[in-house]
């Protein structure tokens, strides 16, 4: 285990190294959490909060037009825009959301630290709240913009500054997840079976998998026949190309353990390197690490208004990364095109 200052020293010499490198890329470079990192500089731009999230969160439209990004091991989900309804729901599992034109769900039994960060860049210096959960994984992130009101952000500061700076936050460890059995006997995968196939929301399909305890991408293995189709990684940016060349407007949902959060739109711009696809539409900009996909599934769940197909990425872990379909009126059955570019691409499997 590293102490703490031969960490500061070796961190100071990854961002000499490479000034633009993301603080999740750093801790996974240096086999840290994120908030081990962003604590070395506790006391110097990194300010300790607590108190009520969720009081904190109600109170986000005082900030005005922010960047919310939400992220995964591999995925990062970046939205600009306002959290504008004030509105939490109380659901199941103390489940919390949040709705507006920041698209967010919020988890909130597993926030548990949180922090406001200044950060000094060469051209600019950025301010935001970071809140992270018991193992120092970060949930979600929210930056100010130049159209943000920074009065805002400097009195959730002071009404939620925590009066001791200088504890450190007491991190569990974060065990390898087992992977879970996908035993399952003939009459139970039919009775599985012949649910999904009854299904009348696509958000009762993870009170299905919780009945039956089976994993998602377990489940997608046993699905009803040409309900879920495995496809090449590769034809991942062919599909989300063909949305964009044909202005479909898109809804992507990234997650993890506190958040999950959403964009709907066209996709206007999407490019690849040696480790990255970047997907950007209006306001929204979308980085995806192309090594941590495993598998690649085309997904089909009964709704009201007819089959919604869905595109969902796996890590190595069997955790989903990423889903996306095409975005559906209310009450409406999902767009022609949406079907015609995934049958397209699914066929070729």
């Amino acid at each position: 285990m590293l102490t703490l200052t031969s960490l500061q020293e070796r961190y100071k010499e990854l961002k000499l190294a490479k000034p633009s490198l993301r603080l999740r890329e750093a801790s996974r470079m240096l086999n840290v959490t994120e908030l081990e990192l962003l604590e070395l500089n506790l006391g110097s731009g990194v300010v300790r909060l607590s108190g009520s999230w969720e009081e904190m969160l109600i109170q986000l439209s005082t900030l005005d037009i922010i960047k919310a990004v939400t992220s995964n091991k591999y995925v990062t989900n970046e939205k600009i825009g306002r959290y504008d309804s004030n509105v939490f729901y109380q659901g199941q599992e103390t489940r919390d959301l949040c709705e507006g034109s920041i698209d967010v769900r919020f988890f909130l039994k597993n926030w548990v630290h949180a922090y406001a960060v200044r950060t000094v860049r060469p051209k600019e210096v950025l301010h935001s709240l970071q809140f992270f959960d018991a193992y120092g994984v970060a949930i979600h992130k929210i930056y100010l913009t130049p159209k943000s009101n920074p009065l805002g952000f400097q009195k959730l500061l002071e009404k939620y500054r925590a009066k001791n700076q200088k504890k450190r936050a007491k991190l569990k460890q974060l065990r390898k997840k087992s992977k879970a059995s996908s035993n399952i006997t003939v009459e139970r995968r039919r009775k599985f079976q012949m649910e999904w196939l009854q299904l009348k929301d696509i958000q009762d399909f993870s009170s299905l998998l919780t009945k039956y305890k089976i994993a998602r991408v377990d489940a997608l293995q046993m699905a009803p026949k040409a309900y879920a189709t495995k496809i090449p990684n590769a034809a991942i940016l062919s599909i989300l190309r063909a949305t964009g060349a044909r202005e479909i407007p898109m809804k992507i949902m990234v997650g993890n353990l506190g958040c999950l959060q959403i964009h709907t739109g066209p996709l206007k711009m999407i490019e690849e390197t040696e480790q990255w696809f970047k997907i950007r539409g209006a306001g929204f900009n979308l980085l995806l690490n192309r090594h941590g996909v495993a598998d690649s599934w085309v997904v089909k769940k009964p709704a009201r208004y007819g089959l919604v197909t869905s595109l969902e990425l796996f890590d190595p872990n069997g955790d989903m990364l990423l889903s996306c379909h095409g975005k559906r009126e209310v009450q409406t059955a999902e767009r022609k095109e949406w079907r015609e570019i995934i049958k397209q691409f699914s066929s070729t499997n």
